[in-house]
C-alpha cells in the first residue's frame, strides 16, 4: 500500500499494467526488504529462540529488544544522536519512530539469521554487506494479505502459495452490529489477522497461518454473539450467490427447452 501511495503521489498516476508498476518501482527502489515478509518466512526460527509475536511492528520490536537469546549474539550497537528521543520514549505510528523501529528490527533479524546459517563456530563481528548476502533471498519481496500469493516479487514472477482459508464472521443476534476493533481484539489473541467488513453484520477475516485460522474457528464455535466458519464464495458472497442462482436458472431453462423440442 505504501508503494502504491508513493508511486501515485510522488511519481506518476498508477499505470494500467501491473507489470509496468513493478518495473517502475524496482527501477526507483532497486533493493527493498520488507520486515513483515521476513518475519512471516522465519517465524519458526524466531519461535525456536523463544520469540513469539504476531508480526506487528511494535510487538516485534519490543520482543526482539527483550529477547536474551537474540541479543546475546555479538549484536551490533545502534548509536543515537544526542538529541534523539527514540531510545527513551515510544511514539508508535509516528512516521519517524516507525522507521526507526523498522530499521532496528531489520538489523536484529539480519544478525539473527546470519548466525543461524553460519553456525556457532563462526561467531565473530561481521559487516552489513555480510548481512545483505544472508538476506538476499528476501530481497524485493513485499508481504501481501488476503491474496493467492504470499508476497509481491518486484524483480520477478510471483509464486502461487497455499494460504490459510478466509474466515467468515456473522452476527447471530438481530440488531447487533459487528465492530472491526472488537473482532480484532478477540482474534489477535491467536495471531495476526486482517479484517474486512462486508456490512454491519458480516466480516471476512484473513489469518497469517493455518494454525491461527483453526484456533479462531475452534475457539468461537459456540460463541453467543457471532458465528465463525470458513469463508465459502458460493455461500457467503452475494456475487457468488447471484452467479450460482443465475447458472441454475439458465440450466433449468435450457433443460426445459431441450425437452420441449425433443
Amino acid at each position: 500500500m505504501d508503494l502504491i501511495f508513493m508511486y501515485d503521489k510522488f511519481h506518476n498516476p498508477l499505470p494500467d499494467s501491473y507489470a509496468k508498476f513493478k518495473q517502475d518501482i524496482h527501477k526507483m527502489f532497486p533493493s527493498i526488504f520488507d520486515t513483515k515478509h521476513i518475519h512471516y518466512c522465519i517465524k519458526r526460527f524466531l519461535e525456536s529462540a523463544l520469540l513469539f509475536t504476531t508480526g506487528n511492528l511494535k510487538e516485534l520490536y519490543d520482543g526482539i529488544n527483550q529477547n536474551t537469546t537474540i541479543l546475546s549474539m555479538l549484536q551490533p550497537k545502534i548509536k543515537h544522536t544526542e538529541s534523539g528521543d527514540f531510545p527513551e520514549a515510544s511514539f508508535p505510528h509516528q512516521a519517524g519512530y516507525d522507521s526507526y523501529m523498522c530499521g532496528v528490527v531489520f538489523l536484529r533479524l539480519c544478525h539473527f539469521l546470519h548466525f543461524q546459517e553460519s553456525g556457532s563456530s563462526h561467531f565473530k563481528p561481521c559487516s552489513f554487506k555480510d548481512y545483505l548476502v544472508t538476506m538476499k533471498k528476501f530481497k524485493n519481496s513485499v508481504n501481501l494479505i488476503r491474496a493467492m500469493v504470499s508476497h509481491i516479487k518486484l524483480d520477478g514472477e510471483e509464486v502461487l502459495s497455499l494460504r490459510p482459508p478466509l474466515i467468515f464472521v456473522q452476527s447471530t443476534k438481530a440488531g447487533t452490529r459487528l465492530i472491526s476493533q472488537q473482532l480484532a481484539a478477540w482474534f489477535s489473541m491467536y495471531g495476526q489477522v486482517d479484517i474486512q467488513m462486508m456490512n454491519s453484520r458480516e466480516a471476512i477475516v484473513a489469518a497469517t497461518n493455518f494454525h491461527c485460522a483453526r484456533e479462531i474457528i475452534s475457539a468461537f464455535r459456540q460463541h453467543p454473539l457471532i458465528k465463525v466458519s470458513k469463508y465459502r464464495f458460493w455461500e457467503h458472497s452475494k456475487l457468488g450467490q447471484r452467479i450460482l442462482w443465475g447458472s441454475l436458472a439458465i440450466a433449468t431453462v435450457s433443460g426445459l427447452v431441450l425437452l420441449y423440442n425433443a
